[in-house]
């Protein structure tokens, strides 16, 4: 069992070298243009973070988009610059279909989140709409120590973050929100949910899909009850990248060393870092925990 999660631990890039990043954002805007037949407009950061790459909406207005996930998928899989290229841009005009729906109901995914993704959103978006109002745009509750819960539409190929601005155009609250992504995301879930361990310690890895893992959190105690760990309302547990969740007995500090070297070895192998924190999960209440990670 210990070797089939070392496996997951010990992926490794491809051969070929990836190339610049602002390579990779020229030649993504040099496809946009030809599939769009319209001129991309490109605003340079100092990084791909803070590089907006820009299309006309048709209404004398433009949609602003940031490439960095899209970048850091290639430099994972370097050969296929073209089949990423086309199937991340096919998903922008997806997600730009996510505005014309007149009921995202059966869309709303709940995910986890940390508080740099909250800093770095509004910065991007500052940067993207120097003129707006998006202070509040951000539709986010703290958990615990750096993570935040926030709410995706997800339209199967494509996600964008549900927004304030979308409470108005659906006529939701919050409570509204939570209650539908909750209800998707269970019945998502349902039994694709897979549980490893390591032979002779409390520490088990939960796996979904890829993008959900990290939602896991939120049903821990359901999930290791089911499980049959004798755990389920006292857990230690991190989340380091979106598509890992960790958790032992919080009093088992033999799984905490395991916990803390398996989360380390995912995080350095994932550009989709969550928290380098450890937590403990009581009675329904998460908490942080003072262990750090190391990096």
């Amino acid at each position: 069992m210990e070797r089939a999660i070392m496996s997951f631990f010990n992926k490794i890039f491809g051969g070929k070298k990836p190339m610049a990043w602002q390579d990779f954002v020229s030649h993504y805007a040099d496809y946009a243009v030809g599939q769009l037949g319209q001129p991309a407009d490109i605003d340079w950061g100092d990084s791909i973070d803070d590089t907006v790459m820009r299309f006309s909406d048709g209404n004398g207005g433009s949609h602003a988009t940031y490439l960095g996930n899209f970048y850091a998928l290639y430099c994972q899989n370097p050969d296929d610059l073209d089949g990423i290229v086309a199937g991340t841009f096919a998903s922008l005009l997806e997600a730009r279909g996510a505005d014309e729906l007149e009921d995202v109901s059966a869309h709303l995914f709940p995910v986890i989140k940390n508080t740099e993704w909250v800093a770095q959103s509004r910065e991007q978006m500052r940067q993207a709409y120097p003129d707006g109002d998006i202070e509040n745009v951000l539709v986010f509750m703290p958990l615990a120590g750096d993570l935040v819960l926030t709410y995706v539409l997800d339209m199967d190929n494509s996600m964008r973050y549900f927004t304030r601005n979308d409470f108005a155009d659906q006529d939701f609250d919050l409570n509204d929100v939570h209650a539908l992504a909750e209800q998707n995301f269970l019945a998502y879930a349902g039994d694709k949910v897979g549980l490893k361990s390591f032979d002779g310690s409390s520490l088990v890895l939960f796996s979904l899909d890829g993008n959900y893992e990290a939602t896991l959190l939120l049903y821990l105690r359901e999930l290791l009850e089911s499980a049959g760990l004798p755990f389920a309302d006292d857990c230690a547990f991190a989340v380091p990248t979106r598509d890992a969740v960790l958790a032992c007995a919080a009093d088992d500090a033999a799984a905490l060393a395991q916990m803390r070297e398996a989360a380390a070895k995912i995080a350095e192998r994932s550009p989709y870092r969550v928290s380098q924190y450890f937590y403990r999960r009581k009675d329904g209440e998460i908490t942080l925990l003072d262990e750090v990670l190391p990096h």
